[in-house]
Formats: structure tokens, sequence, C-alpha cells
């Protein structure tokens, strides 16, 4: 029998000992970690702000309502919550001079689903004014953030006349929740009918 070389008992020895397992890649899993928690930190700050409910203070103002008012309510998965929408300007005027009016939306009240919901924020994408027969006369011209709502501006000129107006809008609801938040609907509010504005020749 031959006797192994002694590179063949260096080689076979060097095979029986234990293969070190390859050390595991902790610097991953912390830095999925990182990259997950920067992404939750941002979508929270990056959150709309919450309106407050007014109760029915500026849809029932002198100044805020002074040519209509409005309010819907809304019942959704994430909560009830009654909007209101006051328009205020002029009821007289007179022909060629610009009319501005003021369309604000607020919240009345609210009631969230649960305690993760913290309650509902809104973008505005179209307010419109309309004659009653239906005729396009003008669209929101800037959009104020005013802390307790939102309030869209028109500008627009009419011809001598009694005119019977509506402003249409719609807007986009935001839940903001505890942790982040996430888009819910487009409310369409078709028609808030405002009082006669007289323009004198």
């Amino acid at each position: 029998m031959v006797e192994p070389s002694e590179e063949e008992k260096a080689q076979a020895a060097e095979e029986d000992l234990p293969k070190k397992k390859p050390k595991k890649k902790h610097w991953v899993g912390i830095i999925t970690v990182i990259v997950i928690i920067i992404v939750l930190l941002l979508w929270t700050l990056l959150s709309p702000k919450v309106l407050s409910p007014q109760g029915m203070t500026y849809v029932d103002s002198p100044k805020y309502a002074s040519l209509g008012n409005f309010t819907g309510t809304r019942n959704i998965w994430t909560g009830d919550v009654i909007w209101g929408v006051s328009v205020s300007g002029t009821s007289n005027t007179t022909a060629g001079k610009p009319i501005e009016l003021k369309v604000l939306i607020t919240k009345v009240s609210e009631r969230p689903g649960n305690f993760f919901f913290r309650g509902l924020g809104i973008s505005v994408t179209n307010c419109t004014l309309w004659d009653s027969n239906g005729t396009y006369i003008a669209k929101m011209s800037s959009v104020e953030e005013l802390g307790f709502g939102k309030m869209a501006t028109i500008n627009t000129t009419l011809p001598a006349g009694m005119h019977d107006l509506y402003v249409s809008m719609r807007f986009t609801e935001y839940e903001v929740m505890r942790l982040g938040f996430i888009p819910l609907e487009g409310v369409q509010v078709e028609k808030v009918s405002l009082l006669p504005v007289i323009v004198l020749p």
C-alpha cells in the first residue's frame, strides 16, 4: 500500500478543518432601517396642514359670507366632516369696474374615524364663477392659506344689469395621520348661489 505524500496529507488535513462562515453584512440592514426612518419622517413633515373645525363662524359671517354660503357633509371610512363655503364681495358696482370675489372654505366640524387619524387638510384645485344660465364668467386667480381655511380669489368685470351668479369649486381632501398622510378624494361643490349683483351703467 502506497503511503500518501506529505503534500497530500497536508491538503487532506486542510480540507478537514471547519470552514469559516462568511460574516453577515449587518450594515445593509442598518442602512435599510435608516432609509425607512428618513422616508417616514419626510412623509410626516410634508403632510398638509390639518384644518381646525370653526363651527358656523365664517359660514354665517356678514363679512366672509356677504354674498352667499353653503355647507355639505362627507361621510367616508376615515370619519365624518362638514365643510363650509363662504363667498364675499360687493353686490353693487359699475360696468367695467373690476370685481373681486373671495371664496372661503372652512371646516365646520369633524369626527375622525379613530385615534390614528389626526384630521383633514385640503388643496383647492378649482373655483369658478358662473351666470345662473350656466355661462362661464371667470376662474380663481389665487388661493391663500389663512390658517382657519383656504380662500380663493376670483377677479372679473360684469356688464350693466342685475346678475344672478353662482360659484362652483373642487378641492382634494388629505387625511393627515399620526405618521404621514394619504390623499382621500376630490370633493365637487356644484353650486353656491349668490345674492344678485347689481351693475350700474
